[in-house]
């Protein structure tokens, strides 16, 4: 067999990506301008001819419907990605980032320079606002009952001690009052030699740049598997 339609049309346009749905609108244009008689060589350069010869009140309208059209099939399609290789790229990316915290790290303490402090706020304590408050108000409606039943109703002697062993039990209780941790601050060290600084700085710009182009490496081989894996695919489905 013959080279396929892809083949042929690539090798008649230079720069030009083959498909199948801009294809089928550049034969039409082609038909619309000299018709169904002569056949299209398959070329882009062609059409542009004919369009050159029409008349001046054709001419405007068929040359913006080819530069449209033009304009198309100079993109290449992106592939469909898959949730794999977006997974790779991610890792790639996140496996560069903790690098070059610990090369920066390590270049920071051969220098002799103060060590890169992260100030982070510590998160908010979370208290359920349901447990909190049905938990000291059960108890206490419980203990009240309960005094209800050895006194008279109604008495407000009786009333105040049950507040004061609610509140103790309230205060005594770990699982309402969460303990608080000390948080132990730093503060951040700037390198103050202006020497040292310039050296670190060129020294880590060598070094992000080192990682971050083993990072794209590793990301072109992710998408070039890809590629291949979704030509496979394709292929495969095309033979059944």
């Amino acid at each position: 067999p013959g080279p396929s339609l892809e083949e042929r049309f690539t090798a008649a346009n230079q720069y030009i990506y083959y498909q199948s749905d801009y294809y089928g609108e550049a034969e039409e244009l082609w038909r619309s301008i000299v018709g169904e008689e002569v056949v299209w060589d398959e070329s882009i350069a062609s059409i542009r001819k004919k369009i050159l010869q029409l008349p001046p009140d054709q001419l405007g309208e068929k040359m913006e419907e080819f530069n449209l059209l033009r304009d198309k099939l100079t993109k290449p399609r992106l592939m469909p990605t898959t949730s794999e290789a977006q997974d790779l790229c991610y890792g790639c990316l996140r496996a560069a980032i903790d690098m070059i915290e610990e090369q920066d790290v390590v270049l920071r303490r051969s220098m002799g320079a103060p060590e890169r402090v992260h100030i982070e706020e510590p998160p908010p304590v979370e208290i359920d606002a349901t447990s909190e408050k049905t938990a000291p108000d059960s108890k206490k409606s419980k203990k009240d009952a309960d005094k209800k039943k050895e006194s008279k109703p109604g008495s407000k002697a009786d009333s105040k001690p049950s507040r004061a062993t609610s509140k103790s039990s309230k205060k005594s209780d770990p699982q309402l009052v969460p303990e608080e941790e000390p948080v132990e601050k730093k503060e951040w060290q700037e390198i103050e030699d202006p020497v040292l600084k310039a050296k670190y700085r060129e020294k880590l710009t060598i070094l992000i740049h080192n990682v971050l182009t083993k990072s794209v490496d590793h990301i072109t081989l992710a998408w070039r598997r890809n590629k291949e894996k979704h030509s496979e695919n394709k292929n495969t489905y095309s033979e059944d």
